[in-house]
């Protein structure tokens, strides 16, 4: 665990496997960036931590968009925001 709260396990030769803010859940924590392509899922309630109906994506564009999803298929459904960010040169860019 580092001095951000990111969580790290690393390989002798001290290679990270694998890092806690590579795969945000349910929060951000402070220094913690969300890539182009991730996503947040609300909480089903305070006490239960399955994903909930409600999730904010960073769209490979740059959009940011808060939707309800369906509780089923996962899948997104009515937006209620679009921040209206997106760069259409910068679309297939990864970061």
């Amino acid at each position: 665990m580092n001095d951000t709260g990111n969580f790290v396990i690393v390989e002798n030769s001290l290679n990270k496997i694998w890092e806690s803010f590579d795969s945000p859940a349910h929060t951000l924590l402070p220094t913690q960036i969300m890539k182009k392509g991730g996503g947040l899922m609300s909480m089903m309630s305070e006490t239960n931590y399955s994903d909930g109906r409600f999730q904010l994506r960073l769209l490979h564009d740059g959009n940011l968009v808060l939707s309800n999803v369906d509780m089923f298929s996962r899948d997104p459904l009515h937006s209620y925001y679009i921040s209206v960010t997106f760069d259409l040169s910068n679309a297939t860019k990864t970061n």
